[in-house]
């Protein structure tokens, strides 16, 4: 593996450029490389066959070696030849790695899964944003209820605490964060599950996400520290800090590869192809045991059925390629019609999600329900062929099409499907208009054909 500190060499020799000229750079060569690999995707078969996967696999690898990454600190280009890219990539696949979070009798070590396989994807939950430091407790207590959650992906993202408001890079920031820090593990003590992973660590701001790694604190297999690539194809030496951080100290990196379709990469093909590339940079300078895969539309929708096949395509080609762990985070955070439709949403994704190879399901749609609800769809899934999987996809997104007729005109905010809106924090308990909403949710799924157990109760 190439040392994080050559990256910081390469960011001072690479070649000198504009964000606009990379920008300019990344799109002609991201239409070009579509042509050349014809990453042209059907619209009917949203789960990707092995030839699409490796296609997709290909084209990244040679678009990262002509394009690179843009560091904005620097305003040079990151560049790797073709056969480190290779190189690197059959090192992971030859030599498997394993996620392992959380310490103690909580701890849980993760491997790859394959597209086709019979193991259900990790539940990694959200618990927030929650805004609030009030909510902190409840959010964890109902959520480790659930037998299917183990962990979470953040529980917090909490901006102030008493009168102090987190300023990024100042010293108000380490304050919030760590007093959000010891809320956690407050509430983790109370419902006994000292040592479970918590996720991100909620900083703008390396150093200041490191100050909680410490005793007393996280231990370093209970957190994360984020190292992500902003789309497309950008970061700043901040990143490349945190990456060395995280190697020092033994925290796994959050790598986080994710792009947005219509944007600088174009369609499903272009967008696929660049987030494959997103990924595989990250590997090479955080050497990162797993990550993350994300897309959404220029709406911020990642339910969609492009952005679904775009997603699909991203995951198979890690999973055959790399023998990699990945994580999708199965949430919509797009303004919806209805809570039925916010809970489809979130289960559409994760059902791609468990038919694609990946590992984690994280963040879990918006309350500790959704998060039962997505285990039972995604135990359904697993094992499928990925003709059965393609058809109970493309009949959740035909649902959702009908209640976004059904309700047009109505909106309902993120906010409104959060935990704290769709839950009675005293009783830990969904409201009753929430559990009505899931028990029609779910019958509409099991009406598209989604082969979840009559054992499921919403209780």
């Amino acid at each position: 593996m190439i040392p994080i500190t050559d990256f910081e060499k390469r960011s001072n020799e690479g070649q000198l450029m504009t964000a606009n000229e990379f920008d300019d750079f990344l799109m002609e060569t991201a239409s070009e490389l579509v042509d050349k690999y014809d990453l042209v995707f059907d619209e009917s078969q949203i789960i990707a066959d092995d030839e699409r996967a490796d296609a997709v696999f290909n084209a990244a690898v040679e678009f990262l070696a002509t394009v690179g990454v843009y560091n904005r600190t620097t305003s040079h280009a990151i560049k790797w030849t073709e056969d480190e890219i290779r190189e690197m990539a059959a090192d992971y696949k030859n030599n498997p790695r394993k996620l392992t979070i959380g310490a103690g009798k909580e701890q849980l070590t993760i491997e790859a899964r394959k597209a086709g396989d019979g193991k259900t994807p990790v539940i990694l939950a959200g618990g927030g944003p929650l805004f609030n430091a009030a909510f902190i407790g409840p959010a964890i207590m109902a959520y480790t209820k659930e037998p299917s959650v183990k962990g979470f992906t953040k529980c917090g993202c909490i901006a102030k605490i008493g009168d102090v408001a987190a300023q990024a890079n100042s010293p108000s920031e380490i304050f919030v964060q760590v007093e959000e820090t010891k809320a956690q593990l407050a509430a983790l003590e109370k419902a006994g599950r000292q040592g479970m992973f918590l996720g991100n660590v909620n900083s703008t701001d390396p150093i200041s996400a490191a100050m909680c790694v410490r005793p007393g604190l996280y231990e370093p297999s209970q957190c994360m520290i984020g190292v992500h690539i902003a789309p497309e194809q950008k970061i700043d030496n901040s990143r490349l800090k945190a990456s060395y951080i995280c190697e020092e100290l033994g925290v796994s990196p959050w790598a986080s590869a994710m792009s947005m379709m219509g944007g600088l990469a174009g369609g499903p093909g272009g967008t696929a192809m660049c987030l494959t590339a997103n990924l595989l940079a990250q590997l090479s300078y955080a050497h990162s045991p797993w990550s993350s895969v994300s897309v959404t539309d220029m709406k911020g929708s990642s339910k969609t059925a492009k952005t679904l096949m775009t997603l699909s395509a991203a995951l198979r080609a890690a999973e055959r390629n790399l023998n990699l762990v990945t994580g999708v985070p199965c949430t919509d955070a797009t303004v919806c019609t209805c809570f039925e439709e916010g809970l489809l949403g979130g289960a559409v994704i994760a059902a791609t999600t468990a038919a694609s190879g990946a590992a984690i399901n994280w963040l879990t749609g918006t309350s500790p329900l959704s998060a039962r609800i997505q285990n039972a769809l995604m135990e359904g899934i697993v094992g499928k062929s990925r003709e059965e999987a393609n058809a109970i996809v493309v009949g959740i997104l035909k649902a959702i099409d009908d209640l976004q007729k059904e309700h047009a005109g109505v909106q309902l905010p993120l906010p409104a499907q959060l935990f704290f809106s769709v839950y009675d924090i005293s009783t830990l308990s969904p409201k009753p208009e929430y559990k009505a909403a899931a028990e029609n949710a779910v019958a509409l799924m099991r009406k598209a054909g989604a082969p979840i157990s009559d054992a499921l109760s919403l209780d």
